[in-house]
């Protein structure tokens, strides 16, 4: 019984000084606490070493393909509002194989991120005041990719990121605030609402009051980016698609959304001279699925000549 004592007192303080020595990388509040590699197939990790949101852990669902490259690619997947990371981790995994990436789902569940703190970011409060910049959800995307880089002594410099609806939605405003983000492409995928590159419309419709310059905007249109919406999501009867006042003036359904928000900022960036390397993508036969969605993004992302990883 004593030798398991002092056992567990030194696992605490092997723990205690890991976590303290992690606070070095005040820039990031990355604190590397397990530094064992992914097993190979699917499995999952509760991530907490974000410093500021350590209370309200994020579970992570993967996938990696046996005998993956080091320089292999990384995929950050944001799911959309029904939290179904699992399903969305499951209709990726075919190209993961296929493809030879290494999928990364974290999941952001609604009791701890309602929309206001995952579609949105987290950036303001339910009282609409503007919160510290490192207690934004926005904020734990670049640490979890190096954490996720240390555990695989990876040599990636960058990332892909792909979200789909309400991920979607976290990606493209992800874009607006960390312009300088390490995404090598990414692809913001049939959102039911957008943010505006419009000073005159309040955030979440709008840049207004949200402290984002001119010099992010044009950061941003200047990146391998591409905005994605499947031909057949048209549905009006969806549930989920938001249907206000102020997002119908964006379009009837995703469809008109989507290509408002592509022409809303090519022509901004027009406007300001600002150098403008979207791309606009529309896949037959695809409605408001995840599912459907998967094989073409896949395919936009890989079947090219230029594989950045």
């Amino acid at each position: 019984m004593k030798t398991k004592i002092h056992f567990n007192s030194c696992l605490i303080l092997l723990f205690f000084f890991g976590i303290t020595g992690g606070l070095k990388h005040d820039t990031l509040y990355a604190q590397q606490t397990n530094n064992a590699p992914l097993q190979d197939g699917l499995g999952e990790f509760v991530y907490t070493d974000y410093e500021p949101l350590k209370d309200r852990p994020i579970t992570v669902y993967y996938y990696k393909p046996k005998n993956l490259p080091k320089d292999a690619p990384v995929m950050i997947l944001m799911h959309g509002n029904s939290r179904a990371a699992l399903n969305y981790r499951k209709s990726m995994v075919p190209y993961a194989e296929q493809y030879k990436f290494l999928l990364i789902v974290p999941k952001f569940s609604a009791e701890l991120y309602p929309s206001i703190d995952y579609h949105q970011g987290g950036v303001f409060d339910k009282n609409g005041k503007m919160k510290e910049r490192k207690d934004w959800t926005f904020s734990v995307i670049e640490p979890l990719f190096d954490y996720v880089v240390h555990k695989e002594n990876k040599t990636n410099k960058g990332y892909i990121l792909y979200g789909f609806s309400a991920g979607a939605q976290f990606v493209h405003r992800y874009s607006w605030f960390f312009p300088n983000n390490r995404a090598l492409k990414t692809i913001t995928a049939s959102a039911g609402s957008y943010t505006m590159p419009d000073y005159n419309a309040d955030y979440k419709y709008g840049l207004g009051s949200s402290k984002v310059s001119l010099e992010n905007l044009k950061s941003v249109f200047g990146k391998d980016y591409t905005v994605v919406v499947g031909e057949d999501d048209s549905v009006l009867s969806r549930k989920d698609l938001p249907k206000d006042v102020l997002v119908s003036r964006q379009g009837r359904d995703r469809v008109e959304r989507a290509m408002h928000f592509y022409l809303n900022a090519k022509q901004f960036a027009n406007d300001k001279r600002d150098p403008f390397t979207w791309k606009f993508e529309m896949p037959e036969g695809v409605g408001h699925s995840q599912a459907e969605m998967a094989g073409p993004v896949a395919r936009m992302l890989f079947d090219k000549e230029d594989k950045e990883n």
